[in-house]
Protein backbone atom coordinates (compact mmCIF):
# COMPACT_ATOMS: atom_id res chain seq x y z
CA UNK A 1 0.00 0.00 0.00
CA UNK A 2 2.87 2.39 0.81
CA UNK A 3 4.39 1.62 -2.62
CA UNK A 4 1.17 2.62 -4.41
CA UNK A 5 0.71 5.76 -2.31
CA UNK A 6 4.31 6.85 -2.96
CA UNK A 7 4.02 6.13 -6.68
CA UNK A 8 0.79 8.14 -6.88
CA UNK A 9 2.37 11.02 -4.95
CA UNK A 10 5.20 11.17 -7.48
CA UNK A 11 2.80 10.94 -10.43
CA UNK A 12 0.42 13.58 -9.11
CA UNK A 13 3.18 15.96 -8.08
CA UNK A 14 4.78 15.81 -11.51
CA UNK A 15 1.51 16.01 -13.43
CA UNK A 16 0.09 18.85 -11.35
CA UNK A 17 3.12 21.14 -11.26
CA UNK A 18 3.94 23.13 -14.34
CA UNK A 19 7.48 24.22 -13.64
CA UNK A 20 10.56 24.77 -15.78
CA UNK A 21 11.24 21.04 -16.17
CA UNK A 22 7.71 20.36 -17.46
CA UNK A 23 7.85 23.32 -19.84
CA UNK A 24 11.20 22.18 -21.24
CA UNK A 25 10.06 18.54 -21.58
CA UNK A 26 7.02 19.61 -23.59
CA UNK A 27 8.97 22.13 -25.65
CA UNK A 28 11.74 19.69 -26.53
CA UNK A 29 9.41 16.81 -27.30
CA UNK A 30 7.33 19.01 -29.60
CA UNK A 31 10.32 20.61 -31.29
CA UNK A 32 12.96 17.86 -31.36
CA UNK A 33 11.18 14.63 -30.44
CA UNK A 34 10.98 12.20 -27.55
CA UNK A 35 14.71 11.47 -27.17
CA UNK A 36 15.62 15.11 -26.64
CA UNK A 37 12.93 15.32 -23.95
CA UNK A 38 14.22 12.05 -22.47
CA UNK A 39 17.59 13.73 -21.93
CA UNK A 40 15.83 16.43 -19.88
CA UNK A 41 13.97 13.74 -17.91
CA UNK A 42 17.14 11.76 -17.15
CA UNK A 43 18.99 14.93 -16.14
CA UNK A 44 16.17 15.97 -13.81
CA UNK A 45 16.03 12.43 -12.38
CA UNK A 46 19.76 12.55 -11.61
CA UNK A 47 19.05 15.71 -9.61
CA UNK A 48 16.19 13.90 -7.85
CA UNK A 49 18.66 11.24 -6.71
CA UNK A 50 21.10 13.94 -5.58
CA UNK A 51 18.35 15.62 -3.54
CA UNK A 52 17.53 12.23 -2.03
CA UNK A 53 21.17 11.64 -1.08
CA UNK A 54 21.35 15.11 0.49
CA UNK A 55 18.17 14.43 2.47
CA UNK A 56 19.34 11.06 3.78
CA UNK A 57 22.75 12.46 4.68
CA UNK A 58 21.11 15.07 6.90
CA UNK A 59 22.70 17.97 5.04
CA UNK A 60 19.28 19.22 3.93
CA UNK A 61 18.77 20.98 7.26
CA UNK A 62 21.39 23.50 6.11
CA UNK A 63 19.16 24.40 3.15
CA UNK A 64 16.42 25.52 5.51
CA UNK A 65 18.63 28.49 6.38
CA UNK A 66 17.42 31.66 4.63
CA UNK A 67 20.86 32.53 3.19
CA UNK A 68 21.19 29.10 1.55
CA UNK A 69 17.74 29.50 -0.02
CA UNK A 70 18.67 32.91 -1.40
CA UNK A 71 21.97 31.65 -2.85
CA UNK A 72 20.25 28.72 -4.59
CA UNK A 73 17.50 30.98 -5.92
CA UNK A 74 19.93 33.58 -7.25
CA UNK A 75 22.07 30.92 -8.93
CA UNK A 76 19.04 29.40 -10.69
CA UNK A 77 17.59 32.65 -12.02
CA UNK A 78 20.24 33.26 -14.75
CA UNK A 79 19.79 29.76 -16.16
CA UNK A 80 15.99 30.04 -16.31
CA UNK A 81 16.32 33.45 -17.97
CA UNK A 82 18.76 32.00 -20.51
CA UNK A 83 16.41 29.12 -21.37
CA UNK A 84 13.50 31.52 -21.70
CA UNK A 85 15.50 33.83 -23.96
CA UNK A 86 16.69 30.89 -26.07
CA UNK A 87 13.15 29.61 -26.46
CA UNK A 88 11.90 33.05 -27.56
CA UNK A 89 14.90 33.57 -29.87
CA UNK A 90 14.22 30.19 -31.53
CA UNK A 91 10.67 31.30 -32.40
CA UNK A 92 11.48 31.99 -36.06
CA UNK A 93 14.14 29.27 -36.34
CA UNK A 94 11.89 26.27 -35.67
CA UNK A 95 11.91 23.87 -38.58
CA UNK A 96 10.22 20.50 -38.16
CA UNK A 97 12.11 18.99 -41.08
CA UNK A 98 15.49 18.88 -39.37
CA UNK A 99 16.23 16.93 -36.20
CA UNK A 100 19.59 18.02 -34.77
CA UNK A 101 21.57 15.33 -32.93
CA UNK A 102 23.42 18.00 -30.93
CA UNK A 103 20.19 18.94 -29.14
CA UNK A 104 19.82 15.42 -27.74
CA UNK A 105 23.31 15.55 -26.21
CA UNK A 106 22.74 18.98 -24.68
CA UNK A 107 19.38 18.00 -23.19
CA UNK A 108 20.91 15.83 -20.43
CA UNK A 109 23.04 18.72 -19.17
CA UNK A 110 20.07 21.11 -19.48
CA UNK A 111 17.95 18.64 -17.48
CA UNK A 112 20.49 18.63 -14.66
CA UNK A 113 20.65 22.42 -14.60
CA UNK A 114 16.86 22.69 -14.73
CA UNK A 115 16.50 20.21 -11.88
CA UNK A 116 18.77 22.29 -9.67
CA UNK A 117 17.29 25.64 -10.69
CA UNK A 118 13.63 24.65 -10.47
CA UNK A 119 11.95 26.32 -7.50
CA UNK A 120 9.22 23.66 -7.61
CA UNK A 121 11.70 20.84 -7.09
CA UNK A 122 13.47 22.69 -4.30
CA UNK A 123 10.21 23.38 -2.44
CA UNK A 124 8.92 19.84 -3.03
CA UNK A 125 12.09 18.11 -1.83
CA UNK A 126 12.63 20.27 1.24
CA UNK A 127 8.99 20.90 2.14
CA UNK A 128 7.20 17.63 1.38
CA UNK A 129 9.68 14.94 0.40
CA UNK A 130 12.25 15.34 3.19
CA UNK A 131 9.79 15.26 6.12
CA UNK A 132 7.91 12.34 4.55
CA UNK A 133 10.92 10.07 3.95
CA UNK A 134 12.74 10.96 7.16
CA UNK A 135 9.69 10.40 9.37
CA UNK A 136 9.79 6.62 8.92
CA UNK A 137 11.23 4.42 11.64
CA UNK A 138 13.65 2.60 9.33
CA UNK A 139 15.98 4.16 6.81
CA UNK A 140 15.13 1.35 4.38
CA UNK A 141 11.42 2.26 4.52
CA UNK A 142 12.20 5.92 3.89
CA UNK A 143 14.50 5.01 1.02
CA UNK A 144 11.83 2.80 -0.55
CA UNK A 145 9.30 5.63 -0.31
CA UNK A 146 11.82 8.07 -1.82
CA UNK A 147 12.71 5.80 -4.74
CA UNK A 148 9.04 5.07 -5.44
CA UNK A 149 8.19 8.78 -5.52
CA UNK A 150 11.07 9.36 -7.94
CA UNK A 151 9.77 6.48 -10.09
CA UNK A 152 6.34 8.14 -10.17
CA UNK A 153 7.89 11.44 -11.23
CA UNK A 154 9.93 9.66 -13.93
CA UNK A 155 6.83 7.91 -15.31
CA UNK A 156 4.81 11.14 -15.35
CA UNK A 157 7.61 13.05 -17.09
CA UNK A 158 7.80 10.33 -19.73
CA UNK A 159 4.04 10.60 -20.27
CA UNK A 160 4.48 14.33 -20.89
CA UNK A 161 7.27 13.64 -23.39
CA UNK A 162 5.22 11.01 -25.20
CA UNK A 163 2.24 13.36 -25.41
CA UNK A 164 4.51 16.09 -26.78
CA UNK A 165 6.13 13.70 -29.26
CA UNK A 166 2.83 12.50 -30.68
CA UNK A 167 1.37 15.99 -30.42
CA UNK A 168 4.18 17.05 -32.76
CA UNK A 169 2.60 14.91 -35.46
CA UNK A 170 -0.75 16.66 -34.98
CA UNK A 171 0.54 20.20 -34.52
CA UNK A 172 1.63 22.49 -37.30
CA UNK A 173 4.95 24.30 -37.33
CA UNK A 174 3.13 27.55 -36.51
CA UNK A 175 1.52 26.06 -33.37
CA UNK A 176 4.87 24.70 -32.19
CA UNK A 177 6.44 28.11 -32.73
CA UNK A 178 3.78 29.73 -30.54
CA UNK A 179 4.21 27.04 -27.87
CA UNK A 180 7.96 27.72 -27.89
CA UNK A 181 7.27 31.45 -27.53
CA UNK A 182 4.85 30.96 -24.63
CA UNK A 183 7.27 28.50 -22.99
CA UNK A 184 10.06 31.05 -23.20
CA UNK A 185 7.90 33.76 -21.66
CA UNK A 186 6.83 31.43 -18.83
CA UNK A 187 10.44 30.48 -18.07
CA UNK A 188 11.37 34.15 -17.80
CA UNK A 189 8.44 34.98 -15.56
Amino acid sequence: MVFLESLLLGLFFSLSSVGPVTVEILRRSLKEGYFSALGIIIGATIVDFIYTAVIFSGIYTLFNVTIANKILTLSGIPFLLYLGYKSIADYNKINLEKNPKKAVKNSLFAGILLGFSSPFAFIFYLGIFAPLVTSTEKISSGLMIALTIILGIFIADNLKAIIGHFGKKLATEKIIKYISLVSGISLIM
